[in-house]
């Protein structure tokens, strides 16, 4: 059986059939569908949502702002705020099917922004790059209640950062 590419009907799929499994609902579809790299599936998702995408060279080149939405609630979110060269606000998501972002990233400010989808991966090589003791030590916390297997995948992007 050949993987499909995207399409609405596949994304709507796949965010049910995750629910109904308890599994991620991005990772599923992800993993559904027959792309050659993370960066093509996000590329192909965003042009059907109509999101402009940054990929990880562009994420490695930006500085997160903490100060709009704490690291412990980015790494949780899998996100980025940055401000661009003119001082314009980008909010940089992975997760399609997360109803409360976009509210609480409004909560936060009453900034105009702009939004692009990345990989979820590289939103967190871009966060543990500008990671400091304190917001390790809230990543790994118990009171964040964050799966062995978020640690360990932030774990292993982490050591692969060091290659």
């Amino acid at each position: 059986m050949k993987p499909s590419l995207l399409n609405l009907d596949l994304i709507q799929g796949a965010y049910h059939l995750a629910k109904e499994k308890n599994i991620d609902p991005l990772k599923y579809l992800e993993s559904s569908t027959a792309y050659e790299s993370s960066n093509a599936f996000v590329k192909s998702l965003a042009e059907i949502l109509s999101y402009d995408t940054l990929d990880n060279d562009a994420l490695s080149n930006i500085t997160p702002n903490f100060q709009i939405l704490p690291y412990q609630e980015c790494i949780k979110r899998k996100c980025v705020l940055s401000f661009d060269a003119s001082n314009n606000l980008r909010v940089i998501f992975s997760d399609i099917f997360d109803d409360g972002f976009f509210s609480l990233v409004q909560e936060k400010t009453s900034a105009p922004f702009k939004s692009f989808l990345a990989h979820s991966d590289d939103i967190i090589k871009c966060l543990m790059a500008h990671q400091s003791p304190s917001t390790q030590d809230a990543y790994f916390s118990h009171d964040l209640a964050y799966s062995n297997e978020d640690q360990a995948h932030a774990s292993a992007i982490e050591n692969l950062s060091e290659i």
